[in-house]
């Protein structure tokens, strides 16, 4: 069968990893291809990481220019949804795939991902798509894009089989637009490879650091609503208690992004235990080589990939006590949630676990049991392949 995922995609975050699960752990002998906007950073990544025989589509993610000033660029807008519609059937058609699953990070997220819903749907009218996304449905609050997503919304609504989602919280979100109330909506739960790579990246060593020192770990993309400054002032009070405590930031973000939260740490006064990188494709190397895995998100955050990861390496994890991680942990359980805006509790839990090694090996093995009851890779891609095959 000729299976084709298509995504589009603008970073290199938790989508990326979430294909590459996918497509490594597909339980089928397909002919699978991935098609993606030709300006995708991820691609790089998913070539290197994907070890399954696969095919890489890739589409021209320009079409018309569009104005910045949407209702002056209202018309642009709609001819160019449209335009998209038409060069999507014509791409499928040539390609003549069996069957597609629609990635999409948030909802409305990427346009190209609905247009192509609704193309696939016009080729092939008794085998429609899933759409599945990733983070939480925005709605608009604009008079004339609501014009634009209300008709858009009722033209693919009648284009899929359903929506699948990665947390109940995220499934939920879906039903704020009312034209999606009637329409099916499946939970499958991420999953996550066990590492098998060497290491290529020795952090202590690139860090200086001497082995008496820990290392309190956030991978996240570089944005406002992950927390990075949130998580500094957390560590602010850290170093009040404990000098040998560092905390390493990896992620996707712009040189002006991370030059603006060194320039925050040195505000702080403790930019000598902080250190900042961009995306580094083996996270679980770095998970395996740190003492604790924090997710200090403050909103939007639906599910929290790096979690079950670090579950999988039996490593602690402490995050905020939001929608999609305290779906995922139990707190005092498989690993430990703090209130947002409690930045000292936060501080003196990190302490707590980063020196209490009979609490750790408790936390870490429910963790672990959680990742084999509910977050393998093999899981998770059997249950995709259970409804796209279909």
């Amino acid at each position: 069968m000729k299976i084709a995922f298509f995504t589009q995609n603008t970073k290199i975050a938790g989508v990326d990893i979430f294909i590459r699960n996918l497509i490594n752990n597909w339980p089928h002998d397909d002919d699978i291809s991935l098609i993606s906007n030709s300006n995708n950073p991820g691609i790089k990544y998913l070539k290197k990481k994907i070890k399954r025989k696969f095919k890489i589509e890739k589409y021209n993610n320009s079409f018309l220019n569009k104005k910045k000033n949407f209702t002056k660029g209202f018309y642009i807008k709609t001819i160019n949804f449209l335009y998209k519609i038409i060069y999507f059937y014509n791409f499928f058609k040539k390609k003549q795939y069996d069957r597609i699953l629609i990635i999409n990070g948030g909802f409305p997220g990427g346009e190209n991902c609905l247009s192509a819903s609704i193309a696939w749907a016009y080729l092939k009218p008794n085998i429609k798509s899933w759409h599945n996304f990733h983070n939480y449905v925005s709605t608009d609050k604009s008079l004339i894009k609501k014009l634009f997503t209300n008709l858009r919304d009722k033209f693919f609504v009648n284009s899929i089989n359903g929506f699948i989602s990665v947390s109940k919280s995220c499934c939920r979100s879906i039903f704020v637009r009312k034209t999606f109330k009637k329409k099916k909506v499946h939970l499958i739960l991420n999953g996550t490879e066990l590492s098998n790579q060497k290491k290529n990246i020795y952090l202590k060593k690139k860090l200086g650091l001497k082995n008496k020192s820990k290392i309190i770990l956030m991978l996240a993309v570089y944005e406002e609503r992950k927390g990075h400054r949130y998580m500094m002032q957390v560590m602010q009070e850290v170093l009040k208690l404990n000098k040998n405590h560092n905390l390493v930031f990896f992620g996707y973000g712009n040189k002006n992004e991370i030059l603006a939260l060194k320039e925050y740490a040195k505000k702080l006064k403790i930019n000598k235990n902080i250190y900042f990188f961009n995306f580094y494709d083996d996270s679980k190397s770095l998970i395996e080589q740190s003492d604790l895995l924090v997710v200090p998100s403050l909103k939007n955050e639906s599910f929290g990939y790096t979690i079950i990861e670090a579950f999988s390496l039996k490593k602690p994890v402490i995050a905020n006590n939001i929608l999609g991680p305290k779906e995922i942990i139990k707190n005092n359980f498989n690993g430990y949630l703090i209130r947002p805006g409690e930045k000292k509790i936060f501080a003196k839990k990190i302490i707590k676990v980063l020196s209490d090694r009979k609490i750790n090996k408790k936390i870490i093995n429910n963790g672990y049991k959680s990742y084999i009851r509910n977050y393998t890779a093999k899981k998770m891609s059997q249950n995709y392949a259970n409804l796209v095959r279909l």
